[in-house]
């Protein structure tokens, strides 16, 4: 039986990236290990600027917050895509892009700056240069060797907005789940596990939802780092070291 290759996304403000932003990657990665899958890399997509978010800092801000956070890490990387668009881009569509991306690794026409691949076997390695910068060597090396697909990666908070009037298409709901499928981490007081027996659109599409447990409770959120930065307290031990000064800069009360 082969085994089925995943590129983990997540989508979101990242205003700014917490500790818990990076930790959800891991528990994903260790949730669906388990389940037999094999993760050959996780994207972090910040929002566009025209998403239009009351405090919402900009772009080039949070993609070099993003950067540095995930400089530690040997799997995570930063897409700037949403970012570079003219507009506002549905969560869809930023999970269309970056698939047709992956799907097209072997034909090497991601892009018309996209250097082709020499002849040599599917093994070789691909220099990332080659590549956009979202896309490291081993996810390029996996998308060679067979279909790697992306899924997903949210908070329960973020999954149960799927039901919310208004807020989301139900054709793109049913994209999302059906054809992608999504990893949603399990938060104390907000079960995903609740949604997907209460809501039958939800419950239709529980074969390629996947519900990590993240068993060390954490609380931490960017609304509360702002808010701490708001008001001159520390965000030491809530964000990466690496971003203590930007974000007390960006979200300081005193700017």
């Amino acid at each position: 039986m082969t085994t089925a290759k995943v590129l983990l996304l997540a989508c979101g403000s990242f205003n700014p990236p917490t500790l818990m932003h990076f930790r959800m990657f891991e528990v994903a990665r260790d949730t669906l290990r388990r389940q037999g899958y094999q993760v050959v890399g996780g994207v972090v997509s910040p929002v566009h600027d025209g998403y239009g978010k009351e405090g919402l800092a900009k772009s080039e801000d949070r993609l070099e917050m993003l950067r540095l956070c995930a400089g530690d890490s040997d799997w995570i990387r930063v897409s700037d895509w949403e970012c570079q668009q003219q507009e506002w881009q549905l969560t869809l569509k930023v999970l269309q892009h970056h698939q047709n991306c992956l799907n097209a690794i072997p034909s090497c026409n991601i892009n018309s700056n996209a250097s082709p691949v020499k002849n040599g076997p599917k093994k070789q390695r691909i220099a990332d240069s080659e590549f956009p910068q979202w896309l490291s060597t081993t996810a390029v090396t996996a998308a060679l060797e067979g279909e790697v697909k992306v899924k997903l990666l949210c908070g329960a908070d973020m999954f149960h907005t799927f039901i919310k009037p208004g807020l989301w298409r139900q054709e793109h709901v049913e994209e999302i789940l059906g054809h992608f499928g999504v990893v949603v981490l399990h938060r104390d007081g907000c079960d995903p596990n609740d949604l997907i027996y209460e809501n039958d659109l939800i419950n239709k599409y529980q074969s390629n939802i996947v519900v990590a447990k993240e068993w060390v409770s954490n609380n931490v959120s960017s609304t509360k780092v702002r808010r701490a930065a708001r008001r001159g307290d520390s965000v030491k031990y809530l964000v990466h070291d690496k971003i203590i000064n930007l974000v007390t800069q960006l979200y300081s009360g005193n700017k």
